[in-house]
């Protein structure tokens, strides 16, 4: 008879919680909504009034935190289409801008967890130009709390139409912690 691995993998830790095993550790993401529900603060600030800076828990996935600057585009002059007979083109101008994005500051994880892992994803339209830097948590500490920043460089651009009006930059941030079974990693 051969033995399914993946079943015992997935059977064996309820099986550990309920026979009260105390030295067991489980592994599983961060919850941002539990997070801030216990007191966790997400905050961001952008230095121009022409961007808006967002930190947001998913509403589809609470373990998965969307972070974003998005910048205003000024749609201006005349329709430069007359000159080569094309479709509709103006001059566009990003106004760029910087944002901090501070998660969870002096937040310390409860009863032993860890930080296990941290992903920070970029998602940046190819036609904006900016970046990103961030300070992640190490592993191993107890406190999930980092700063990510964003910037959108100020440009000129040829835009066809007046469809696009906001240059955007972001991300998404998702933290694994670890720490004994059956124990609160957010309240003593």
């Amino acid at each position: 008879m051969r033995t399914s691995y993946s079943m015992v993998l997935a059977v064996c830790p309820i099986f550990l919680l309920l026979s009260g095993c105390e030295s067991c550790t489980v592994t599983k993401p961060l919850d941002f909504k539990q997070v801030v529900d216990a007191g966790g603060m997400l905050s961001a600030t952008s230095d121009s009034d022409r961007c808006t800076a967002t930190t947001t828990v998913s509403v589809d996935d609470p373990t998965k935190l969307n972070i974003k600057l998005s910048c205003g585009i000024t749609i201006s002059g005349p329709d430069l289409s007359a000159i080569g007979g094309g479709p509709t083109v103006f001059l566009a101008v990003t106004s760029g801008g910087r944002s901090t994005h501070d998660i969870l500051p002096g937040f310390q994880l409860k009863n032993g967890y860890t930080v296990a892992s941290v992903s920070w994803v970029t998602a940046r339209d190819a036609s904006v130009r900016g970046g990103d830097s961030s300070t992640l948590p190490p592993s191993g500490g107890n406190s999930p709390a980092c700063t990510v920043r964003l910037w959108v460089d100020a440009m000129p651009d040829l835009r066809v139409g007046q469809g696009v009006q906001k240059a955007e930059n972001g991300g998404s941030l998702r933290i694994t912690i670890r720490g004994p079974a059956g124990k609160d990693p957010f309240r003593e």
